[in-house]
């Protein structure tokens, strides 16, 4: 007499285990993805922001106003913009140099969610 061959109720839980066990890890490293693309998007429009700062000063760039605007040595300034949703907060400090050149550093901070 054969007999029929079963699954049994241990099996069914070890491979339910290793099934869940494997789908939580797929949706961990999923959720892991999708907020690194998120921080990725909101670095990437602080990036423009800095660019457009930096191209509003580049116009300041002139023999005749090179003591004025915001090239002038000793100038700060800060400020917000405001970019899908998001705030980024900004600060700009030049400094004069040897032979005269512009130091300007310009910080931008972006939003951690």
């Amino acid at each position: 007499m054969r007999r029929k061959k079963a699954v049994t109720l241990v099996e069914v839980v070890v491979s339910s285990i290793i099934l869940v066990s494997i789908f939580s890890g797929l949706i961990a490293s999923f959720l892991s993805v999708r907020k690194l693309i998120s921080r990725s998007g909101r670095r990437a429009s602080s990036t423009s922001v800095a660019r457009t700062m930096m191209d509003s000063m580049l116009a300041d760039v002139n023999a005749v106003s090179w003591d004025s605007g915001n090239l002038a040595s000793g100038d700060t300034g800060s400020g917000t913009l405001t970019i899908d949703g998001q705030t980024y907060n900004y600060n700009h400090t030049t400094s004069a140099t040897a032979y005269q050149y512009r130091s300007v550093s310009l910080n931008v901070n972006f939003p951690d969610e």
